[in-house]
This record gives structure tokens, C-alpha cells and sequence, in this order.
């Protein structure tokens, strides 16, 4: 999922979103090689089942575990807190 944002921090609300289902998040950043003058860094979000976390970090590097935010309430169709993970 890409949840690149120059204003908002997505990351709390996707790993909110994914423990609420019993899923692990791991983060991988994308940086654009010399001479890519077009391409601008990216963060991804990669919503696996438990047990495949350990395969995909050794398949893609760079990988890191997105953990909860300590008290951070995930966001349902009635709750959402945008003043929350601004930047």
C-alpha cells in the first residue's frame, strides 16, 4: 500500500488497521537512483499474515517492522482523527 504523504503520517493509521485483523505491517522506503531526476522517494506498506514477516524481510530489502503507536485508536467508519498524524 503506498502511503507516501508530505502532510499526514499514515503509518499508525495502517498498523492500527491491520492488528484490528491480526496482520503484521512491514515499512520499505524507495529511494530514486542518480540521475533519476523525475522519481521521488516513496514509503510502502506491506500487509502480510504473521508468520510470512520473517521470508518477505529477507526477500526485500530494507524492510522494517511497523509496530502500533502506543494509544492510537484505529480509525472505523464513525472515528477518524486526521489533527492525529499530522506531520
Amino acid at each position: 500500500m503506498h502511503i507516501t504523504n508530505r502532510y499526514l503520517d499514515l503509518q499508525p493509521v495502517v498498523a492500527a488497521a491491520a492488528q484490528q485483523l491480526g496482520l503484521s505491517v512491514l515499512v520499505v522506503a524507495l529511494e530514486p537512483g542518480d540521475g533519476e531526476v523525475f522519481c521521488r522517494r516513496s514509503l510502502w506498506a506491506l500487509i502480510v499474515r504473521p508468520e510470512r514477516v520473517a521470508s518477505l524481510q529477507a526477500a526485500v530489502s530494507g524492510t522494517k517492522a511497523l509496530l502500533p503507536r502506543p494509544g492510537f485508536t484505529a480509525w472505523t467508519d464513525g472515528f477518524s482523527n486526521l489533527l492525529g498524524i499530522l506531520k
